[in-house]
């Protein structure tokens, strides 16, 4: 199933997730925000002035911050945790449990879902 509203696009079998220039693939965790690089197999970070803790991971970028152990991604008022992986954006929610989505403007494709979209909620099992 996929659900386009926009220019955000999420995908479940790897993770990937484009708004802007950010990508996130759950993967191997890649996060690319302006010149951010995130790989969650090796683990590598690139930016120009960063802060990166490896206990519970921060990452932060202008307004944006990553914790690794429950990954936390805010980047102006987004925020994605990894382990029940909630993404939020404005009014976006992706868990990734369950995967409910809220939002705007998103593209998601995963097996079992709930999309929900201001009023509208849309199951696929």
């Amino acid at each position: 199933m996929t659900l386009q509203h926009g220019d955000m696009t999420l995908q479940h079998e790897d993770m990937t997730l484009q708004h802007g220039d950010i990508t996130v693939q759950h993967g191997n965790m890649t996060l690319q925000h302006g010149d951010i690089s995130l790989q969650h197999g090796d683990m590598t970070l690139q930016h120009e002035d960063m802060t990166l803790q490896h206990g519970d991971i921060t990452v932060q970028h202008g307004n944006m911050t990553l914790q690794h152990g429950d990954i936390s991604l805010q980047h102006g008022d987004m925020t994605l945790q990894h382990e029940d992986m909630t993404l939020q954006h404005g009014d976006i929610t992706v868990q990734h449990g369950d995967m409910t989505l809220q939002h705007g403007n998103i593209s998601l494709q995963h097996e079992d879902m709930t999309i929900q979209h201001r009023d509208m909620i849309l199951q696929q099992t």
